[in-house]
């Protein structure tokens, strides 16, 4: 498995605030209930931004497990 760092080093920072600012500021918007699956939902938003499935994957580890956004 990936490091933090080394997983963070695959995305540029201006996708994590992206999300951050579409997503996870919107939380409460998103999942009121907090019924959902982030990770899922974290992966698809990365296809919806161009990412192929395996770095959007990627993408979700670390925003989910690394971060305070997921």
């Amino acid at each position: 498995m990936s490091s933090p760092e080394e997983l963070k080093s695959y995305f540029d920072e201006g996708l994590i605030d992206q999300f951050k600012s579409e997503v996870s500021d919107r939380a409460e918007e998103v999942d009121p209930s907090n019924n959902e699956d982030w990770f899922s939902l974290t992966i698809g938003w990365g296809i919806a931004k161009g990412l192929d499935p395996e770095n959007a994957g990627m993408f979700a580890i670390y925003i989910r497990y690394h971060t305070e956004l997921g």
